[in-house]
């Protein structure tokens, strides 16, 4: 289902891409945060700061995320960085507690400074939230 998801991603960043690249080099590598919203009823805020790229096309990031129902946590995830463009793919994974742990995948296609198409899915659950994203 994931591999489905994304694969539907990828042909909609191609079909929406402006193609000029334009938006100034490095335009996806920067500390990014924003707010999320999931149906079920939990809110709240995530950041994430950018590591090093690994060498696999990726720039990796921690974070934090704050919920208005789990607390604080932390995560991991990457921002797709291969090529010269300044579109990619960002994706991060969030647990949120180890004894009763609910996964919220976020995914959004990166354009420029804006994320589109930014959607959360709980437990493989597929958009149950939506999240926005800005770039500092």
């Amino acid at each position: 289902m994931k591999k489905l998801l994304l694969l539907t991603f990828v042909f909609t960043l191609f079909a929406c891409s402006s193609g000029d690249g334009n938006c100034g080099e490095g335009a996806r590598a920067g500390t990014w945060s924003g707010n999320y919203q999931i149906d079920s009823g939990d809110s709240g805020t995530w950041t994430l700061v950018p590591d090093e790229p690994d060498g696999f096309g990726y720039i990796n990031h921690t974070g934090s995320l704050f919920s208005d129902v789990y607390g604080s946590m932390d995560f991991s995830g990457d921002i797709d960085a291969e090529g010269e463009t300044t579109e990619g793919l960002l994706t991060f994974t969030a647990v949120t507690s180890e004894s009763s742990p609910i996964e919220y995948d976020f995914v959004g296609f990166v354009v420029c400074n804006d994320v589109v198409e930014a959607i959360i899915s709980v437990d493989g659950d597929y958009g149950a939230g939506t999240f926005t994203a800005t770039k500092n």
